[in-house]
């Protein structure tokens, strides 16, 4: 049985104990980011009356990775309803972003930007991964917490010829980012999970109806993404652009993010109006995960990167690695350009029971 790396022996905890009881929510000083200001449609409007009643810390904080000298930026995102997917009117619109329908969200906070190469490799550091050729399959599942180990050696350049340090990390499967938010729960003492569909989309509006953030026009994009028209086909060091009204940045283009949910063309129109449940979460199985925000990529034009276009995970990507056996740790191909972020709720959690085999 693999033996916890000594971040998961220090912190397990301290995990475990929060999860049983009332997240204690010692926020460190509050930093509040300004909202961004550029061209737009005047649909932005408020989220809605607060899901829950707020305490009183539940305010942005900048959290620390102990071992290191890293911090990241958290920001509180206040429950509300949600206007979700796009109108049959929307330039770009695909039929898997309809139809719209409310949902409810509670409060939760958001990485501020996506996961930097220095904070994944922290986390690459403290559990390395088995040697090459280990039949990964085999593993255990998540939830069995006397048997994480990290990833395992990727195939080449992990930062695909652009860099580390504080560009968003990429090629890493929707496996790999569950593990490194089981582990940053550890180290930290705070649950942290990838966003739900519904919660990425929320953030990412941020009160807006509109085609992006900001609204509906177009020219002002480029203040707030990276994108076909001015990424240079390249991804760019986090945090960079403009954020939107609540603090939040990168969510249009740079990179695409993984969610939690399953994917499944047509969820939208599988449940009734007004039946939508609370926080919902997808479908209850599948075979890939969905994938928001568009990319900094040749393909990548601004309707690949608005609020409610929606991607996924393919079954084809595991084919493109030149690894026997495959990993599910990393991915090559398109999927060179997924990402992802990390969100806490403001409601304590368990730690995850799902998890795609494959990484997919």
């Amino acid at each position: 049985m693999h033996r916890l790396c000594w971040t998961e022996r220090i912190a397990v905890g301290m995990l475990m104990a929060g999860l049983a009881a009332t997240v204690s929510f010692a926020a460190e000083k509050s930093q509040e980011s300004p909202g961004g200001e550029g061209k737009g449609s005047g649909k932005e409007e408020s989220a809605g009356k607060p899901a829950t009643t707020l305490p009183a810390d539940f305010v942005n904080y900048t959290e620390s990775i102990p071992g290191t000298d890293l911090t990241f930026e958290m920001i509180a995102v206040p429950g509300g309803t949600l206007l979700m997917g796009s109108p049959a009117s929307e330039t770009g619109r695909k039929d898997d972003e309809g139809p719209q329908h409310e949902v409810t969200v509670s409060p939760f906070w958001i990485g501020k930007t996506e996961v930097m190469w220095d904070q994944y490799d922290a986390f690459r550091n403290a559990c390395p991964g088995l040697p090459k050729g280990t039949p990964e399959w085999e593993e255990p599942d998540l939830e069995d917490v006397d048997g994480i180990s990290g990833p395992t050696p990727p195939y080449g350049d992990p930062y695909r010829g652009f860099g580390g340090g504080n560009r968003p990390a990429i090629g890493v499967s929707w496996h790999a980012t569950m593990t490194h938010c089981l582990w940053l729960s550890k180290v930290t003492g705070k649950f942290h999970r990838l966003p739900t569909e519904a919660e990425w989309e929320y953030a990412c509006r941020a009160g807006s109806k509109g085609t992006f953030c900001f609204g509906d026009d177009v020219s002002a994009l480029g203040e707030y993404a990276w994108y076909k028209k001015n990424s240079e086909h390249q991804t760019h060091p986090v945090g960079t652009k403009k954020p939107n009204a609540w603090g939040v940045q990168d969510m249009h283009g740079n990179v695409s993010e993984w969610c939690l949910d399953w994917y499944q063309p047509d969820y939208y129109s599988s449940i009734p109006s007004g039946k939508w449940p609370p926080d919902p979460r997808g479908p209850e199985k599948g075979s890939n995960h969905v994938i928001r925000g568009g990319l900094m990529g040749s393909e990548s034009d601004a309707p690949r990167v608005r609020s409610a276009t929606r991607d996924h995970s393919q079954d084809w990507w595991l084919q493109l690695d030149p690894m026997d056996p495959k990993s599910k740790w990393w991915h090559c191909g398109p999927a060179t350009y997924v990402g992802f972020r990390v969100v806490r709720p403001l409601k304590p959690e368990k730690p995850p029971v799902r998890e795609s085999r494959r990484g997919l």
